[in-house]
C-alpha cells in the first residue's frame, strides 16, 4: 500500500515559514502601510474605524476590502501599482503596496 505524500505538507510550512520570515524581517509592516494610508488614502477611502471627515461615496472602505469581496492581494496590489484619483502623485513601490495590503489584511482579522 502506497503511503501518502508529505510533499503537500512540506511546501506549505516553507511557504509560511518565508511569510512569517518576510514579516519578521520587517519587510512586510501593518504598520507602514497604516501611515501610508492615513497619508494617501484617507482623503477618499476610509481607513480606519477612528478616521474623522468625509469620503468620497464611490470609494469602499478598506474594511470592505476583502478577500470574500473579491478583493485578492493580487487586484489589490494590480490597483495600487496604477496611480488613481488623488493620489496621482504617489507611485508606490512593492513593499509600500506589500504595506498597505498587509494593513487592509490586519482590519479583517
Amino acid at each position: 500500500m502506497r503511503q501518502p505524500s508529505l510533499r503537500p505538507f512540506v511546501l506549505a510550512a516553507i511557504l509560511v515559514a518565508i511569510a512569517t520570515t518576510a514579516q519578521a524581517q520587517g519587510l512586510i509592516d501593518p504598520k507602514r502601510g497604516e501611515e501610508i494610508a492615513r497619508a494617501w488614502c484617507a482623503n477618499c477611502h476610509l481607513v480606519s474605524a477612528d478616521q474623522g471627515g468625509t469620503v468620497a461615496a464611490d470609494a469602499p472602505a478598506f474594511t470592505a476590502l476583502t478577500l470574500e469581496a473579491g478583493y485578492s492581494d493580487e487586484r489589490l496590489r494590480g490597483f495600487l501599482s496604477v496611480p488613481h484619483g488623488p493620489m496621482e502623485g504617489l507611485t508606490p513601490d512593492n513593499r509600500q503596496i506589500g504595506d498597505l495590503i498587509a494593513y487592509i489584511r490586519s482590519l479583517q482579522e
